[in-house]
């Protein structure tokens, strides 16, 4: 079953090599581990998102550079990262904010330049694509989960890609030495049965933010394009935040 899966997400997500992990949280755990940097070097990481991200940048024993976001994206794009960066900046992961791409390109030549490692947590945004590529196939490692209310749905689950062979050998050797970090068996069955629907869900989900956006005409939101797959529906307050929040909760929303 291990063999049949990393197979069909190799192909979905274009990528050389898959390992199965128990959730996003553990694939960058591992993503990190298998680096082998030294201890507390400084990762960099978006300032709004999973607050997993840095969780499991400080298992892994390292500290986090907290990044600002762009107001558009709602995601670190270049510029942020270039005003964020520290010569002892050893990896950078790029977050697709809600579900919507962050200009991945960009960042990718940003570490390039820089000489910095790039995991692309694709977790809230994979069935989308950047021109026609799938997004989970960029950086040097991307991240995907299958808990709660993501594209894909499994009870649980991650995964852990790469084209890098010394890296996905790494990767296998870390998840051998901890076989509790790896995806269940019956999270895997799951995951094979719904990877094909993938496509139909994120059309479901670009329906429902087109619909929902429709309906919101305060001009002091700002709001994404309605053409991803959100994961969920992020808004911008330019203004009486605090009022939107505590009338939202008055009305149960």
């Amino acid at each position: 079953m291990v063999l049949k899966t990393t197979n069909k997400l190799a192909s979905v997500f274009a990528r050389d090599h898959v390992n199965l992990t128990a959730n996003g949280s553990i694939a960058i755990y591992i993503a990190l581990k298998a680096l082998d940097l030294m201890p507390q070097s400084s990762i960099m990481m978006p300032s709004i998102c999973c607050p997993s991200v840095l969780s499991a940048i400080h298992l892994a024993g390292h500290k986090p550079i907290i990044a600002d976001i762009d107001p558009v994206t709602f995601a670190t794009e270049r510029k942020q990262a270039e005003l964020a960066y520290t010569p002892d900046c050893k990896v950078i992961i790029a977050v697709h904010a809600y579900g919507r791409p962050c200009d991945i390109l960009d960042l990718c030549q940003f570490c390039k330049e820089k000489g910095v490692v790039l995991i692309e947590d694709a977790c809230l945004g994979y069935g989308n694509y950047i021109g026609h590529q799938p997004i989970g196939s960029f950086g040097d490692i991307s991240i995907l989960s299958f808990g709660y209310d993501k594209p894909l749905s499994c009870d649980g689950g991650g995964g852990l890609m790469t084209n890098d062979d010394k890296l996905a050998t790494r990767f296998t050797q870390l998840l051998a030495q901890n076989p509790i970090l790896s995806m269940l068996p019956k999270t895997q069955e799951l995951l094979v049965e719904k990877l094909p629907l993938l496509p139909e869900y994120v059309q479901a989900r670009i329906a429902n933010s087109k619909r929902y956006y429709a309906e919101i005409v305060a001009k002091n939101i700002s709001c994404p394009e309605p053409v991803w797959g959100y994961w969920r529906l992020p808004v911008l307050a330019k203004i009486n935040r605090d009022k939107i929040v505590k009338t939202a909760a008055m009305n149960d929303l």
